[in-house]
């Protein structure tokens, strides 16, 4: 993983791409959904993963970080981006994640993210926001739970 400007390289306008591990690894999707439930405050999100090898691996420390964080979340397991915009907007539940890399090579993976009825979230809306936790959550260990609890004093920059 690499910081640029204290924000993890591999978030891009409206998703996050890396190649797997050294790019995305469990521990950062676990960072990465920690980060989401702090800046999206959701109650209940819907996650779902593509066919990739790692999918299922992300997925799962995904869903980790977003239930330690207090988010309920309805998993779809494998299924196509499509399922966890209709299934985020259908369930009226507050947010989606797809664990998917789309179109890139085999090696890479990515998450996709929405908000309530299936809003994207972007950079203006709030993923800069969750790079920038994801990445104290990286930088301070301890930080993770203490941000992910909105315990963290000044809160999250750009939050």
């Amino acid at each position: 993983m690499k910081l640029v400007d204290g924000r993890i390289a591999g978030f891009k306008a409206y998703d996050y791409r890396g190649r797997v591990p050294d790019e995305l690894d469990e521990a950062l999707a676990r960072d990465i959904g920690r980060a989401y439930a702090r800046v999206v405050k959701p109650k209940r999100v819907v996650v779902g993963h593509d066919i990739r090898l790692s999918s299922k691996d992300l997925s799962q420390a995904l869903i980790e970080g977003l239930t330690a964080a207090g988010v309920d979340v309805a998993y779809l397991g494998l299924c196509g981006t499509e399922q966890v915009y209709f299934g985020t907007f259908h369930l009226g539940v507050d947010g989606g994640i797809m664990v998917t890399a789309s179109h890139n090579p085999v090696d890479y993976n990515g998450l996709k993210f929405v908000r309530e009825e299936s809003r994207p979230i972007s950079g203006d809306t709030g993923l800069h926001a969750a790079n920038t936790a994801a990445a104290i959550g990286r930088a301070d260990p301890e930080a993770k739970d203490q941000a992910a609890l909105g315990q963290r004093r000044g809160g999250v920059p750009g939050g």
